[in-house]
């Protein structure tokens, strides 16, 4: 029946140009709408944390603060169309300049969209997920998004603590054999240090110079390391970012 019913809500949102009412089944949680019966999340879907600049009668502009899965667009400044709900978009009446959100969004030609068929989106406030993320789950921090159950293993960047870390991404999430410290502009030429921590805190690697000068990505071998989760903390101008990455095997 959970096929069946996620067959039909992927049928709406991919051919909602091609009619003009929507029919869709409502499911109810974000992991339930973006996970498919295998527990991967549906090719198309984009997972962000979001936060939103400014709306018009036509839509609104977001920009990405985190990438939970999907294309790497961090930093990048999005337009959502304001959706008519006949052809399964959704409106951006919910939505407030200056809150963030998760979103699971749908890429178009132009544009980008949101679908009213099942959960599209989250409240994020002080660094908490709200709402119907899973059955039973109303809430859950974001640098722990990633780790509930049911939810489709969430990677790409690892989702910053404390804060959206936006000069920088550490990724991907899970690793195998290499992560990597990508800086979100190649403008400017900067040092900054990296400590690497196990789940129990322990330092695991420490490098005091990580130095980028023409916009390439810093690149640390993992592959010798045991699984489990660890924490990235990268410091650059007086200011302390920590990414949580999961080794695999």
């Amino acid at each position: 029946m959970k096929l069946r019913i996620t067959l039909i809500l992927l049928s709406a949102m991919l051919f909602y140009n091609r009619s003009s009412a929507c029919s869709c089944i409502n499911i109810g949680t974000f992991c339930e709408t973006i996970a498919g019966s295998n527990g991967m999340i549906w090719e198309g879907f984009q997972i962000y944390y979001v936060q939103v600049k400014d709306k018009k009668n036509s839509g609104m502009d977001v920009e990405v603060l985190g990438v939970l899965h999907g294309e790497d667009r961090l930093g990048e400044t999005l337009f959502f169309i304001n959706g008519a709900g006949a052809d399964c978009t959704m409106g951006i009446s919910n939505f407030q300049v200056g809150k963030q959100y998760l979103f699971a969004a749908w890429k178009r030609t132009s544009d980008w969209a949101l679908s009213i068929c099942g959960v599209s989106y989250l409240d994020v406030e002080n660094g908490k997920v709200k709402g119907p993320i899973a059955p039973g789950v109303n809430k859950v921090d974001l640098d722990k998004f990633n780790t509930v159950a049911n939810c489709g293993g969430l990677s790409g960047p690892g989702v910053p603590i404390g804060g959206p870390g936006a000069f920088f991404q550490v990724f991907p999430s899970p690793a195998s054999e290499n992560v990597f410290v990508r800086p979100s502009t190649d403008t400017l030429e900067f040092n900054l240090q990296l400590d690497v921590f196990d789940a129990i805190g322990r330092r695991v690697y420490r490098n005091r110079q990580v130095t980028f000068d023409d916009g390439s990505d810093f690149e640390l071998t993992v592959s010798d390391w045991a699984p489990g989760v660890y924490f990235f903390r990268v410091t650059a101008w007086n200011q302390r970012h920590t990414f949580r990455i999961v080794k695999g095997q």
